[in-house]
């Protein structure tokens, strides 16, 4: 088939074998339909503004905690995690945890972590992000609540053995004082 492209007064000419077609040569709408790409782009960007980091990294100091295991043991805390946030994919997976007050060589010091939570909910209502989540302990039977704020962490972790509540202040460079 023949292909032939040729310039007129009124735009493009293109000939396909013996058929003709005619592009338009008006470039007005050819600017508006630029615009309305600009437009709908440029709305589908503010609409995810929120979400302008989607993967982002949460550290956190243990400021207190509270271990019940028949008895109360209050921490004084020290210990450390590391969380990665997805929220395209609603989930939050620890990396990485360092047990401060711990000496055995089995729990102690710094540990990789596997312990993926599913993200319930995501939201600005009382003036600081708050993401909250759910999910099973890597290496317990346990199941844990994890909320995540501006500036705190907060964990519930109960296990068939103890039941644990954690705050954490957060030292990661994302940081905003809710206040």
């Amino acid at each position: 088939m023949e292909c032939n492209l040729s310039q007129t007064d009124r735009g493009i000419r293109v000939v396909l074998g013996q058929e003709k077609y005619q592009a338009p040569g008006d470039t007005t709408l050819m600017r508006m339909a630029f615009l309305a790409l600009l437009l709908f782009v440029g709305a589908q960007s503010i609409c995810e503004a929120e979400d302008v980091f989607p993967v982002f990294e949460v550290k956190g100091t243990a400021i207190n905690s509270v271990l019940y295991d028949g008895r109360t043991h209050q921490d004084k805390g020290g210990d450390q995690v590391v969380y990665q946030v997805d929220i395209s994919n609603k989930t939050i997976k620890r990396t990485a945890v360092y047990n401060a007050g711990i000496k055995d060589k089995m729990f102690g010091g710094i540990q990789a972590d596997d312990s993926v939570y599913r993200i319930v909910q995501d939201n600005t209502d009382h003036g600081q992000r708050v993401i909250k989540a759910f999910g099973q302990v890597g290496y317990t039977d346990g199941w844990e609540i994890l909320v995540i704020g501006d500036d705190f962490i907060t964990t519930c972790k109960s296990t068939s053995d103890y039941f644990v509540l954690y705050r954490y202040k957060r030292t990661d460079m994302n940081v905003r004082s809710s206040r």
